[in-house]
């Protein structure tokens, strides 16, 4: 779909602005679920040796690929952020695209 189409749908269809509202959160909480997916309950990494992957035996001497399971710290991180913004949210001194220097802080440093 080009973005004319929509943009024209957009302006004429009064069903759809509501739709699009509609699968757009859809996808936003796809999005979340993968985010806790990843750094919450991990993916599987396939560990590899020259190109080809490991094999390993089973409990029952079936052979088995090996993988590692690999969490996203990062990922969970920012869900922690997004969830529990007072208790996650970024302090200290940031430096803004025209060189201004921005300080953050928190409701007790500004009694201060």
């Amino acid at each position: 779909m080009s973005t004319q189409c929509h943009h024209l749908w957009m302006k004429n269809d009064p069903t759809y602005p509501a739709r699009f509202a509609a699968s757009q959160q859809d996808f936003n909480d796809k999005i979340d679920a993968e985010i806790i997916r990843r750094g919450h309950d991990g993916i599987d990494d396939l560990q590899l040796y020259r190109g080809a992957p490991i094999m390993v035996a089973d409990r029952n001497g079936k052979p088995q690929r090996l993988v590692k399971k690999v969490y996203s710290d990062g990922l969970l991180m920012f869900a922690a952020k997004g969830a529990m913004p007072h208790k996650y949210k970024e302090n200290g001194t940031q430096i803004n695209a025209v060189g201004a220097v921005q300080i953050n802080l928190t409701p007790s440093e500004e009694r201060l």
